[in-house]
């Protein structure tokens, strides 16, 4: 395994562990959380990838922990074809590591908590309020992948890089609150599929794993990805 592997596995896995702890904090019965704002979700979510692009980084990766971004970063040729396997198997095994670490640190709350006080797939994957209209879902999570792979794509001639963490931080958590009414944002396939199917595998989490939904989150991040890419090709062709 390479450098690319163990830092997507290494900062997915820190941004994970942070994202799903936020909203187990936020659904299930006892916590000092319970409740809290959506502001609360956007900024602790934005600085869990802030801290795990950190940790990507010192271990070798650019730290994209999103297969999404990595897609959009291949298309524009920043990120090898040859290193986007082991980014994404980074990514989907470092989410699902994360999210277990975040589980074992809430598990009496989970025991205390029943599916109709919030203990279930909401804590660990994104989702409608309101079952009908997917295509449109969709269009949300293109949207929101599409402008996060754009804008980060487009930080590097204006940020050093030491601050491109924080700055990518403070985006997500602003693509949240603008594009997270509908669904969640998830603009991020391993962010959303790695902990639902752990919620599907593990027997004190409740309720349905929302399978019917689960491609969205999935398809819609590496369509946004993949225009972002393309779109920014087509920029540096134009411009010679």
């Amino acid at each position: 395994m390479n450098s690319a592997f163990w830092g997507e596995f290494f900062g997915t896995m820190v941004f994970l562990a942070f994202g799903i702890a936020c909203s187990a904090g936020m659904n299930l019965k006892y916590s000092l959380t319970k409740g809290k704002s959506f502001l609360f979700v956007g900024l602790t979510w934005g600085l869990a990838i802030t801290m795990g692009v950190y940790t990507a980084m010192s271990f070798g990766s650019v730290g994209n922990l999103d297969p999404a971004v990595t897609l959009a970063f291949a298309i524009y040729g920043v990120v090898p074809w040859s290193d986007v396997p082991a980014y994404m198997a980074g990514q989907f095994i470092g989410a699902i590591v994360g999210a277990l670490i975040a589980v074992v640190a809430y598990l009496p709350h989970f025991y205390k908590t029943t599916e109709e006080e919030g203990n279930d797939i909401g804590v660990f994957a994104t989702g409608p309020k309101i079952k009908t209209h997917q295509w449109f879902y969709i269009i949300s999570e293109v949207v929101a992948t599409f402008f996060l792979c754009f804008i980060l794509m487009n930080l590097g001639n204006s940020f050093a890089k030491g601050l491109q963490p924080i700055v990518a931080g403070l985006l997500i958590g602003i693509l949240i609150q603008a594009f997270g009414g509908q669904t969640g944002a998830a603009m991020n396939p391993a962010r959303d599929l790695a902990p639902r199917i752990l919620h599907w595998m593990l027997p004190f989490a409740k309720g349905d794993s929302n399978w019917g939904y689960a491609w969205i989150p999935v398809v819609g991040p590496f369509i946004g990805g993949a225009l972002a890419g393309g779109l920014q090709c087509l920029f540096k062709f134009a411009l010679g």
